[in-house]
């Protein structure tokens, strides 16, 4: 009985070496592809992963990289979980360079993958934004979202077991609304120094001009303090960006105005 090739599955098998018939194997010879490696590599390609012309790459990157590398990069295509920088991190190159792999494998920019993705996955999990959801699904990368998505769950919750009335916005802008006031959640967990020759660290909180005209309070996690500073609109700083020091002090100094919203959750309302 003669057994179909392993690549068209169409042809019967006439070259037992590499179980191809005579056409799929010439194509074979004319690659360069490896034939110890290429039932592998057209085993992917059966599936319709990559087109025929990558088979040399694909083989190539399986010698330096592993086999792994392409389930990884199917992984990158599919999961939101899954960035540049977190196949940088796994296999020693740059997001550079895994940004150009991509785009040589899959014959589009990753820019657009992720576009579609991300859209998918909102259409199956509902909100993309919601902290409980990145926080467990970026749980294993331990990325800045993954850190981001820690303090605003860890907020959410924090509200929550005050009898807050807590509700998480589908919004890039707004984190939370509690008690009906919007909410937006800053992190800093590594303190700076504002030159070489200051003493005093301090943390900085970013926020961007949307955020400043349409939140009621920004809630600052403070890594140091492990607290979070709920300051209020009117006391938003002419720039956009929020400095708290990271000890309190007795001298005056702007970084220690918001000092006084430590744990300030009564400014939300009843609850707090």
């Amino acid at each position: 009985m003669l057994t179909k090739c392993i690549w068209c599955n169409v042809n019967p098998m006439q070259v037992k070496r590499t179980c191809l018939c005579n056409y799929c194997n010439n194509l074979v010879r004319n690659s360069g592809v490896p034939a110890t490696n290429f039932e592998r590599a057209c085993r992917v390609e059966r599936r319709g992963r990559f087109k025929i012309s990558n088979s040399k790459r694909i083989t190539n990157l399986m010698n330096k990289y592993g086999a792994e590398i392409i389930d990884d990069l199917e992984l990158l295509k599919s999961s939101p979980a899954w960035t540049l920088e977190r196949l940088g991190e796994k296999h020693g190159f740059t997001r550079e360079y895994a940004r150009q792999l991509f785009r040589i494998i899959f014959k589009e920019a990753y820019t657009k993958a992720h576009k579609k993705k991300m859209t998918i996955y909102k259409e199956d999990t509902g909100c993309i934004h919601d902290p409980r959801r990145k926080f467990a699904e970026y749980k294993r990368n331990g990325s800045n979202v993954w850190k981001s998505a820690l303090s605003e769950k860890m907020f959410f919750d924090e509200c929550e077991k005050r009898g807050l009335v807590s509700e998480i916005l589908c919004s890039t802008e707004i984190d939370i609304k509690i008690n009906g006031y919007f909410v937006d959640v800053k992190s800093s967990f590594t303190p700076l120094l504002m030159s070489k020759y200051s003493i005093t660290p301090y943390r900085r909180f970013s926020f961007s001009p949307q955020q400043r005209e349409r939140c009621d309070f920004l809630a600052c996690y403070h890594g140091g303090e492990k607290a979070f500073f709920i300051v209020p609109k009117e006391d938003f700083p002419p720039c956009n960006g929020i400095y708290i020091s990271e000890v309190k002090t007795d001298h005056f100094s702007s970084k220690n105005r918001y000092w006084q919203y430590r744990n300030a959750y009564n400014q939300l309302g009843i609850g707090g």
